[in-house]
C-alpha cells in the first residue's frame, strides 16, 4: 500500500478519521463521540478517537471494526486532528496500536476549516457545529478570531444554543407562558420523556441538547413552526454578526473585497438560518459577500494533513474526499 495520510475532525458532538493515500483517495472512515475535553471527561475523549481510529483502520483492512488489530498499527506518514479541547496526549492514547504517524500535529479548529473554506485564500470562516467562532485572514496576512467562548459564555448560534432556546420554549409554552411549538412533541421524543417534567431528569448532556437542533430545523421546515423557525433566524444572525465583526477588522488589511462562509453542522439547518446569515452578511458592508465554502472542514484538516507530509492535493482529489465525507456525514 502506498504511504497513507491521516486527519482527524473532532468538536463537541462527534469525531471524524479519514485515512487516504496522497492522490486524496479515501481508504478508510472512522466516526467517534464527543472529543473536547473541556466538556467531556478525558477518557471519553480518548474513548472516541479510539472508536474513530479502530473502524477507520479496520476499513482500510477490509475488516470489521471490532477487528482491527492493535498489534501491527497503521503507518501513516502524517496524522493532523483538528481537536478543539483536546491534547496531543488525549490523540495519541487515542490512537496507540491503531495508528503509528511519522508526524503528529494537533491543533484547534480554525485553521482547518479556514483551509476547507477557502483553500489557502483569504476571507471570514464562521464554524457553528456545537459551539461556534469566527476567523478571517486579510490579503496583507493579518488575521483575526473572535467566539468560540463555549456554551456559558458564549457559542452564540451553535447547535447547543439552538437546542437549549428551543427547550426554553418548549417549556414555556408547556407553563402557558409562550406561544404553543410543536417543539414540545419533539422534545419528549428526542429525550425519551413520558412527560415535560421528565426532561428535569433526562441528564440533558451537552451533546444531547446539541443534537436537539436537528429537531429544531425539522419543526421549522417539516412542520412550518413559527417558534422553531425564529430561534433558527436569531441564530443565523447572530453567526453572521460573528463574521462581520471580524470582516471589519480586516477591511483595512484587505484589497477588495471579502468572503465571508459558514461552515459546520449548523450550516444545513436550513433557509430559516441561513437567510438571517446571508442578510447579516449583505447588510453591514457592500465590501462583504457570502460564499459557500469549498470543503467540509475536515477536507481541511486532510488538506494539512498532505502539507505535513509534503504532498499536495488538487482540486479532483479534494472534490471526491468531500463526495465521501458528505456520504458519511449523512449516514
Amino acid at each position: 500500500m502506498s504511504e497513507l495520510i491521516a486527519a482527524i475532525d473532532g468538536g463537541g458532538t462527534h469525531t471524524t478519521l479519514i485515512v487516504a493515500d496522497p492522490t486524496g483517495e479515501i481508504v478508510g472512515v472512522g466516526r467517534g463521540g464527543p472529543i473536547n475535553a473541556l466538556f467531556v471527561p478525558e477518557l471519553e475523549a480518548i474513548a472516541s478517537v479510539t472508536q474513530a481510529a479502530r473502524e477507520a483502520t479496520a476499513r482500510v483492512m477490509g475488516l470489521p471494526a471490532a477487528d482491527a488489530p492493535r498489534d501491527l498499527p497503521l503507518r501513516v506518514v502524517a496524522l493532523y486532528a483538528s481537536a478543539p479541547g483536546a491534547s496531543p496526549s488525549i490523540v495519541s492514547a487515542g490512537i496507540a496500536d491503531l495508528i503509528s504517524p511519522g508526524r503528529l500535529v494537533v491543533e484547534g479548529d480554525a485553521p482547518a476549516a479556514f483551509a476547507a473554506a477557502f483553500g489557502g485564500g483569504c476571507g471570514v470562516v464562521v464554524l457553528a457545529g456545537t459551539g461556534s467562532f469566527a476567523f478571517g485572514r486579510a490579503s496583507d496576512g493579518f488575521a483575526a478570531s473572535t467566539g468560540g467562548w463555549g456554551p456559558l459564555l458564549g457559542d452564540e448560534g451553535g447547535a447547543y444554543a439552538i437546542g437549549l432556546r428551543a427547550l426554553r420554549s418548549s417549556v414555556l409554552a408547556w407553563d402557558g407562558r409562550g406561544p404553543a411549538t410543536s417543539l414540545c412533541t419533539r422534545a419528549l421524543a428526542h429525550f425519551g420523556a413520558s412527560e415535560p417534567r421528565d426532561l428535569t431528569k433526562a441528564g440533558l448532556s451537552r451533546e444531547a441538547v446539541a443534537g436537539f437542533a436537528r429537531q429544531v430545523s425539522a419543526a421549522a421546515h417539516g412542520d412550518g413552526d413559527e417558534v422553531a423557525a425564529g430561534i433558527l433566524r436569531e441564530a443565523g444572525s447572530e453567526l453572521g454578526l460573528l463574521g462581520v465583526h471580524i470582516a471589519r477588522q480586516l477591511l483595512p488589511h484587505h484589497e477588495g473585497t471579502l468572503s465571508v462562509a459558514l461552515a459546520g453542522g449548523v450550516a444545513a439547518a436550513g433557509p430559516a438560518l441561513l437567510e438571517a446569515f446571508a442578510h447579516e452578511i449583505s447588510s453591514a458592508d457592500p465590501r462583504f459577500r457570502q460564499a459557500e465554502p469549498l470543503y467540509p472542514p475536515v477536507v481541511g484538516a486532510l488538506l494539512l494533513a498532505a502539507g505535513l507530509a509534503g504532498t499536495r492535493m488538487d482540486e479532483g482529489a479534494l472534490a471526491s474526499v468531500a463526495g465521501v465525507v458528505h456520504n458519511v456525514y449523512k449516514q
